[in-house]
């Protein structure tokens, strides 16, 4: 009689136990992670941001209204409120944002370019059209006159200054390396950003053009030649 009693024991010991310790896997117990408010914030602010730029992008400064970023993001008027209580508030952190990513894919490539000496101007003119002729400059140049001569104009200019002049030494620094002069780096670097600038102020009066990519690449052959020739006076 008592095997059977021990048999039947055995039978309703629950299968989630194992060596008598209850596994990860079959807990029922578990409750899900949550997470710190901090971190809360912080993705609840993330998803205004991404809201404020698609919204910038489409409307520019003086159409964005701050319910429609709140209902782009998912999140209550009141809570946008909380954690911006102002338009400049909002958009200024979004301009950062869009730097910070401009930079950061600037950055990556440069760091490609360096493998690769003899496409260093190349990269150079293809990051420059990539900034100008894309939508972070058109979002920077729009509240810049938005805001010109008040805080939110000044804020664009320190945010612009910070990262660009960051892409700017990194680029010339790339340059140097590669066995330009100094004074040449910088009048190269000078004169592609002044041209893709250029151009990305003349798509406010007609749009993109197939004619800019000429430009850049007319611009990129005289570069390309003049460092040859260049290299070729000192024997290099």
């Amino acid at each position: 009689m008592k095997p059977e009693k021990k048999a039947k024991r055995a039978t309703q010991s629950s299968p989630l136990a194992k060596n008598g310790k209850k596994t990860i896997a079959d807990s029922t117990d578990l409750k899900p992670i949550r997470r710190t408010q901090a971190e809360r914030r912080q993705a609840t602010q993330e998803k205004l941001v991404q809201g404020a730029i698609g919204l910038l992008k489409k409307k520019r400064y003086s159409g964005l209204r701050t319910a429609e970023v709140a209902a782009a993001a998912g999140v209550s008027k009141g809570a946008q409120t909380h954690h911006f209580a102002t338009k400049d508030e909002l958009v200024l952190l979004a301009l950062e944002e869009v730097y910070r990513q401009s930079t950061e894919r600037s950055l990556k490539k440069i760091k490609g370019a360096q493998q690769m000496p003899k496409g260093l101007i190349q990269a150079l003119i293809e990051d420059s059209s990539d900034f100008f002729l894309g939508d972070e400059f058109l979002i920077s140049l729009d509240l810049l006159m938005s805001g010109e001569d008040g805080d939110l104009g000044a804020e664009v200019r320190r945010l612009a200054k910070l990262y660009r002049l960051q892409v700017e030494r990194s680029w010339l620094d790339a340059l140097i390396s590669s066995g330009m002069e100094e004074k040449k780096a910088n009048d190269v670097i000078w004169l592609t950003f002044s041209i893709g600038r250029g151009l990305g102020v003349r798509q406010l009066m007609g749009g993109a053009s197939d004619r800019f990519a000429e430009v850049m690449d007319t611009w990129s052959k005289m570069l390309i030649t003049s460092t040859a020739e260049i290299k070729k006076k000192r024997g290099c």
